[in-house]
């Protein structure tokens, strides 16, 4: 006997396949190296304003910035115990308290101006008299007798822009470490502001050892009369002092990431991928006790569903067996349920319908028989 198998496709039965993602998109490129600056140096300059010039006016420049004022304080001894002359000793003893109070680290840039009181015996008449009324013109006025004054100071000293608080404090200051009866008259403090002027120039100014603050002064001194003149006002070299200028030489950058002091590029070099760092290594410490629980859970439950559905296939198809069928005659026929072994391809099997036909059933199409 022959045997013959036909295969038959069936179209709609084939596995749906989701479509293939989208490639990613091209890296970006690199991004150009920045430019190269050659070094420069900045030179800074400080200047005591002793004009009459709305400071408002000298800072609408950004190379002008104020740094502090200069404040004149009266300091009056109304005895000889720590000044007894206003020689240059004396004088320089009064500083370096001054400096101590008031808390500047070089006594040198304090000024102290002094005037020794000639004792009123050797005044002419006229004078005396002055002064005896202006004494009792004092004394109806404020209910008390002014004493003489032996010795008249006046302290200049650079103080921050808040400088009322730093004069309270370095007056009280003073008075407790000097053994003289003194009076600091804070209602009698003027003031005028220094300013700083910033400049930044290119690395020749400094060629051959030359000194840059030579030529940034006189700048500096150029820009600030104009910026005084915008105002209304007027500067001349009297009434604008130059207090000192520093200069600083700044190195430039490069354009290459890789030399020496050059600033690293984020990422590493071009093309090549960034190194993760220990934060970007996932790590089972960085999770709390929380998320470990779920996980724990939800593993056991997903175990647990899987096995109800395993037991599920296997009692649906254990329902769906072929049964064996026994005819009049003695014959036995395997009867397949619906569905079962109905996969994509149908399997017709030419000798089983042959046999079907001798055994009485209806002829097939296609089946001889001999």
């Amino acid at each position: 006997m022959a045997a013959a198998v036909v295969l038959r496709h069936i179209d709609g039965t084939d596995f749906p396949f989701p479509p293939s993602p989208p490639s990613p998109p091209p890296s970006p490129p690199a991004p150009p190296p920045l430019p190269a600056s050659a070094a420069r140096v900045l030179i800074t300059t400080d200047f005591l304003v002793m004009a009459n010039v709305p400071i408002t006016a000298l800072l609408k420049s950004d190379n002008v910035a104020l740094t502090g004022y200069y404040v004149t304080i009266p300091f009056k001894f109304y005895d000889y115990l720590d000044m007894p002359d206003c020689s240059d000793s004396n004088r320089d003893a009064f500083k370096a308290k001054v400096a101590a109070a008031f808390n500047v680290s070089d006594p040198s840039t304090i000024t102290v101006s002094c005037r020794f009181n000639v004792p009123t015996s050797d005044q002419p008449i006229l004078r005396r008299m002055m002064r005896a009324v202006s004494r009792l013109v004092q004394t109806v006025t404020t209910g008390t007798t002014p004493a003489d004054v032996a010795v008249e100071t006046s302290v200049t000293v650079k103080l921050p822009v808040d400088f009322p608080a730093a004069v309270a404090s370095g007056c009280a200051k003073t008075e407790g470490l000097l053994a003289s009866d003194v009076s600091c008259d804070t209602g009698s403090v003027t003031t005028k502001p220094s300013v700083t002027v910033s400049m930044s120039k290119s690395e020749s100014v400094i060629a051959g050892g030359a000194d840059p603050c030579t030529g940034a002064v006189s700048e500096s001194a150029n820009l600030l009369s104009a910026l005084a003149r915008d105002a209304g006002s007027s500067v001349n070299s009297n009434t604008l002092r130059s207090t000192g200028c520093k200069s600083q030489r700044v190195a430039g950058t490069t354009s290459d990431p890789n030399a020496p002091g050059a600033t690293p590029v984020p990422g590493g070099a071009p093309g090549t991928a960034p190194t993760p760092g220990p934060s970007d290594s996932p790590s089972s410490a960085s999770l709390s006790s929380g998320a470990i629980a779920g996980i724990v859970i939800g593993a056991v439950a997903g175990a647990v569903l899987i096995g109800f559905v395993g037991i599920a296939v296997r009692n649906k198809m254990s329902q769906r067996s072929p049964v064996t069928m026994v005819g009049r005659d003695g014959t036995t026929r395997t009867t397949t349920p619906r569905g079962w072994a109905r996969g994509r391809w149908m399997t017709y099997s030419m000798q089983e319908k042959a046999e079907q036909a001798r055994s009485g059933s209806a002829p097939v199409a296609g089946v001889s028989t001999y």
